[in-house]
């Protein structure tokens, strides 16, 4: 997917900016200035602190962290607001944390989980007994040059890396510089836009001759057959059910609830509440009005405004901001080179990158000549082991691919040929801004009161010009309304994870699993794609203990791994 993607977080270094908005003006968020050394940043950050409206009380807050008391031992969860809000106080609160919660959940911080939405800040603030806070633990670390992870993550690393093709894909001299370039990008956007994604694995599924796609096929029964251990489903208009040995669900927590009703309603089975109003609890997503605005004029954002955009927090009044705006993302910012320069020459791999690929290559060949001896001369016979074959299958499999890129990249040095690459997505050199309308504030509106298409537009202009003074008309305006589109997690949204995994184990016995944003605590690619290979390792290996959401049902673990070394170890302080 190389062709696909464009690294800008190293090409525009402003684009690391982002602002917030208080009324009358635009503030930006303390972090570091393109082209400034350390202490440079440290003055420009302080006075911005001391200086904007926004940011009073912000640094006693931050001073008082320390002395701030620990929650009580039987607090199971609080929302993000109460959370920050008692360590931290109201301006970080409501003036820059809420601003980056309508950023990226378009919710309502005082009813999102912190225990879900940040498990290091909530598990730090008591994983010393003695109570040095939050920020001490988070000093302690980086001094120690000792990184903090949650276990899942590094769990999730050991299943890919044992994975059948799991890094084939580095290797590929196609991607030597995808991947350099992503290791200093801090943003990355695609030629295609995100349903680039969608459409690639729909192209590989399709491929695959064991593979059925089925569309605007709604399902109105999901049933287990006990006798058979299989799992039935009836589609509207089909004249039998499915069989399956698994059903993988991305639907929302009301249609896995009806799923399950209708399964127990066949064997005659009484329905847990606990499980129903579980699955209520967080069976909940918000409305967001995308509003996208194409200027002809390149030049329509300042310089000391460029960056990724601004996001509005709850503190700014409704009089401030009547279209409920969440905030306004500078497209033609964020979206690589414009123009004529939206394709660049990338040079050929240096003799460097050549020597460690044929390293690798070297090692994992004597890597493989190694475990055949071992297995051939084991007494116990593990060669007839099915596991081991599939092992040395992957490895031979894997070694087959090293050589062939091995090949392809001599031939791409011998005949010197410079790769055309996309740097942008925009031929054209005007402006592309993307504005943000709804979210929780739409929570109480009936669907007459949510704006159409064309009074959406008109809204997003009033916001511009109200925010930027941007008063010229676009050449084009698109707006769309998209109806439940990020998920809610909800305070205790743990806890009515783990009673939904007992009731689906109950019922399905493993059989049914689910996967995606409802389910992950996340709204983020990379979180669905962890998800979902989680679930379809646990499918391979025939977990039937796993339903995708079984790490709710203990505490969180979490891993000490040393930055210098690269060693990881269960912290000893998670209890």
């Amino acid at each position: 997917m190389q062709e696909e993607v464009i690294g800008i977080g190293k090409r525009h270094p402003a684009s690391l900016n982002r602002f917030v908005y208080y009324p009358d003006h635009l503030v930006r968020m303390p972090g570091p200035y393109p082209s400034a050394n350390t202490v440079t940043n440290i003055f420009k950050n302080a006075r911005t602190l001391l200086s904007e409206p926004i940011f009073s009380g912000a640094l006693s807050g931050l001073a008082a962290e320390p002395t701030v008391a620990l929650r009580r031992p039987n607090v199971q969860d609080e929302s993000v607001g109460d959370f920050l809000r008692r360590r931290f106080g109201q301006t970080i609160t409501d003036n820059l944390v809420s601003a980056l919660f309508h950023g990226i959940y378009a919710g309502d911080l005082y009813k999102l989980s912190a225990r879900t939405l940040l498990p290091q800040a909530w598990y730090l603030e008591t994983r010393d007994p003695d109570g040095s806070g939050v920020m001490m633990e988070m000093a302690d670390l980086f001094l120690r040059r000792v990184g903090l992870f949650p276990y899942h993550s590094l769990r999730f690393r050991n299943m890919t890396m044992v994975a059948k093709d799991g890094f084939d894909a580095l290797n590929d001299p196609k991607s030597l510089f995808l991947v350099e370039g992503l290791m200093t990008t801090s943003v990355y956007t695609f030629v295609h836009g995100l349903g680039v994604l969608a459409r690639r694995l729909e192209t590989a599924l399709r491929s695959n001759p064991n593979v059925t796609i089925k569309t605007s096929s709604k399902v109105s029964k999901v049933e287990f057959r006990t006798e058979r251990e299989r799992v039935s489903i009836d589609t509207d208009g089909a004249s039998a059910a499915d069989e399956y040995d698994y059903v993988v669900s991305s639907l929302r927590p009301g249609m896995v609830q009806q799923f399950r009703h209708t399964s127990m309603t066949s064997r005659k089975a009484t329905a847990d509440p606990a499980v129903d109003k579980a699955c209520d609890h967080v069976d909940h997503a918000v409305s967001v009005m995308v509003v996208n605005l194409y200027y002809s004029n390149p030049h329509l954002i300042p310089r000391s405004l460029a960056g990724f955009g601004y996001l509005l927090p709850r503190s700014v009044p409704l009089d401030q901001n009547p279209e409920r705006a969440l905030g306004v993302i500078f497209g033609s910012e964020t979206s690589g080179l414009r123009g004529s320069e939206a394709r660049q020459t990338i040079p050929l791999p240096s003799a460097e990158q050549v020597e460690a690929i044929r390293q690798t290559m070297t090692q994992h060949e004597e890597f493989l000549a190694g475990l055949r001896r071992e297995v051939e001369t084991d007494v116990d016979q593990r060669k007839n082991d099915p596991k081991i074959q599939e092992l040395i299958h992957m490895e031979e499999k894997k070694a087959a691919n090293n050589r062939k890129t091995w090949d392809e990249l001599q031939n791409m040095m011998k005949n010197k040929v410079p790769r055309i690459v996309a740097a942008g997505q925009d031929t054209a050199p005007g402006t592309k801004l993307t504005v943000m309308l709804g979210g929780h504030w739409w929570d109480s509106w009936t669907e007459s009161d949510l704006p159409g298409e064309d009074q959406a537009i008109e809204m997003a202009k009033s916001v511009l010009a109200r925010h930027l003074h941007i008063t010229e008309a676009p050449v084009v305006a698109k707006a769309r309304l998209n109806r439940d589109a990020i998920p809610q997690y909800p305070v205790h949204y743990r806890q009515a994870m783990a009673t939904i995994h007992r009731g689906l184990l109950d019922e399905y016995q493993g059989r049914f699993k689910v996967a995606g944003t409802w389910w992950q605590g996340g709204v983020g690619v990379n979180d669905c794609v962890r998800k979902a290979r989680e679930t379809a390792f646990a499918i391979r290996e025939g977990w039937d203990d796993r339903t995708g959401l079984e790490e709710y049902t203990e505490n969180e673990k979490w891993c000490l791994i040393d930055r210098r070394t690269g060693q990881a170890m269960m912290d000893p302080m998670c209890r």
